[in-house]
């Protein structure tokens, strides 16, 4: 009788044991669950962060290349504005020594439109070549944030689908099965959770890198732009997502050494 009643126990307390592992399982599905939706929160987060900075590449690039073409149009007015004056000052000369009508005047009165050919020529090559820089700089930000962007995805995919494994167990099978597939689910949380917090500080980063190339970009074309102020941006937004960093401010010499324009 003693041995059927220490195996009755013991049936019981595997019982107990089945069921308080199944109720544990059952509160990690609800929370694998919960992680899934907050997962997906992130995923369309992390894409807007990275939305954000394709826009103001696209917009930075819109401003340079504006100014570009605002540069040429104005050495272009000033070369021919010189040209047309130097011809004027050529023609008053010829007329006060009488030889406006000479085959020789005629030269002289044409050198400075040759002259603006030459200069105008140049300056479309500048502006060409800065056009494409620009171009190509737009180009290269695209390809980092659809790359960026498709392995966020991937992180998430792959998290979801581990999570759809780890919830497929079933009440009807072993407690030690249970109890793994419990272990398991806290183990996705936790990279869930880890997951989050990368997606995201890799996009601030990608966004501080952008400020940076951005303000290289900007002192390409004005060498006396606010360069301390888009660094000190920068460290800002960076503290917004990592506030365990220090604040600090840059001087514009401190600056510009940090980007390794001094």
């Amino acid at each position: 009788g003693g041995d059927n009643g220490a195996i009755d126990m013991a049936a019981e307390q595997a019982r107990i044991d089945l069921q308080n592992a199944m109720g544990e399982f059952d509160r990690q599905v609800q929370e694998a669950e919960a992680q899934k939706g907050e997962l997906a929160g992130n995923l369309s987060s992390t894409k807007g962060l990275y939305e954000t900075q394709r826009s103001r590449a696209k917009t930075e690039a819109e401003s340079q290349l504006s100014s570009a073409e605002s540069s040429r149009l104005r050495e272009t007015a000033t070369a021919t504005r010189t040209a047309k004056d130097v011809q004027g000052k050529n023609r008053n000369i010829l007329r006060a020594m009488g030889i406006l009508s000479s085959s020789a005047a005629g030269e002289m009165l044409g050198k400075p439109y040759e002259a603006l050919q030459g200069v105008t020529a140049n300056i479309g090559e500048v502006f060409t070549k800065r056009k494409q820089e620009v171009e190509n700089w737009v180009a290269q930000r695209g390809q980092d944030i659809d790359a960026a962007l498709g392995q966020v995805q991937q992180n998430y995919d792959n998290l979801i689908a581990q999570i759809n494994r780890d919830i497929r167990y079933t009440g009807e099978q072993k407690a030690s099965a249970v109890r793994e597939a419990a272990l398991g689910l806290r183990q996705v949380t936790s990279q869930l959770q880890a997951q989050a917090q990368a997606n995201q500080q890799a996009a601030a980063q990608y966004q501080s890198q952008l400020l940076s190339q951005v303000a290289q970009l900007q002192l390409y074309q004005n060498p006396k732009a606010d360069i301390s102020g888009i660094m000190n941006q920068m460290i800002s937004m960076g503290n917004s997502y990592m506030p365990s960093q220090s604040s600090q401010v840059l001087s514009d010499a401190d600056a510009r050494k940090r980007l390794g324009l001094a």
